[in-house]
């Protein structure tokens, strides 16, 4: 059901519906080598041949998942859709019609639009935590870490309860202790800012690596990959000022200063 937010996210696999002429959204991510690269308003992209990979249209903002950041977002449209027999010519594979994106061959580039989209209708304010996170330093890390408060993990656990509620009153999941999630429920939306937790912890991870070695990462114990420390603890800061900034409709004004303390400790308004 969740996805702890100090261990490293798995990544739930379906197949897209084979359907043509679907619009839709495709993430393209900066640097890339794929067809989709250099993607502009009105071009038609191709691969040479019907074989993965396949261009990625997904029906809803909200199913976008940045694998790879930073990246450019645009409205698509299907113009040739993988099928059942593409699907077989590389190894198998079934066309889930319920499946909430499409593998393409071709697409048409409508038009690109602001990346923060996908994190909500704040993701504006999200991504300003997305781009703390892709560049913090050693310093910032233990500014978070001294700053957090002790009822901040508290907080985001029952902002997660208020925005499971609200999205099905009858979740399973709303009396869990979520202070450590980064997705639940089984809905369309699997976060109150989308794909933004999971993002915000791919690249404190990768800070990690990068900063701070073996003393910053560690196996849990199912064989994944956590932080430790420092990291952990600034990891929970910023998922903690998403969360208070991108979905501000689940805190209390109360609730709000204390998940922000850390975010601001940092010169953030």
């Amino acid at each position: 059901m969740d996805k702890f937010a100090d261990r490293a996210p798995g990544h739930a696999l379906r197949a897209d519906t084979g359907s043509g002429g679907q619009e839709g959204y495709l993430y393209v991510p900066a640097g890339g080598q794929g067809p989709a690269t250099g993607a502009s308003p009105g071009r038609l992209i191709q691969n040479k041949d019907r074989l993965r990979p396949w261009i990625v249209v997904h029906h809803e903002i909200e199913s976008v998942i940045p694998a790879e950041w930073p990246g450019s977002l645009w409205r698509a449209a299907v113009v040739d859709a993988a099928n059942q027999k593409d699907f077989d010519a590389c190894g198998g594979g079934r066309l889930l019609p319920t499946a909430p994106y499409t593998r393409a061959v071709a697409v048409r580039v409508l038009s690109e639009l602001p990346i923060w989209r996908i994190f909500g209708g704040k993701g504006e304010q999200v991504l300003e935590v997305v781009r703390v996170a892709e560049g913090l330093s050693s310093s910032e890390v233990d500014l978070l870490a001294s700053h957090t408060e002790p009822g901040a993990s508290k907080c985001y656990s029952k902002a997660w309860s208020a925005w499971l509620l609200d999205s099905n009153p009858d979740s399973i999941y709303a009396d869990a202790d979520h202070t450590r999630t980064l997705l639940a429920g089984g809905s369309k939306r699997r976060s109150p800012i989308n794909a933004g937790f999971t993002l915000i912890y791919s690249l404190m991870a990768a800070r990690a690596r990068q900063l701070g070695g073996q003393s910053a990462l560690g196996a849990d114990d199912e064989g994944g990959e956590r932080l430790l420390g420092n990291w952990a603890h600034a990891l929970s800061a910023l998922l903690h000022a998403a969360m208070a900034l991108g979905a501000p409709d689940y805190v209390s004004d109360d609730e709000r200063v204390v998940l922000l303390k850390p975010w601001l400790a940092l010169g953030n308004g």
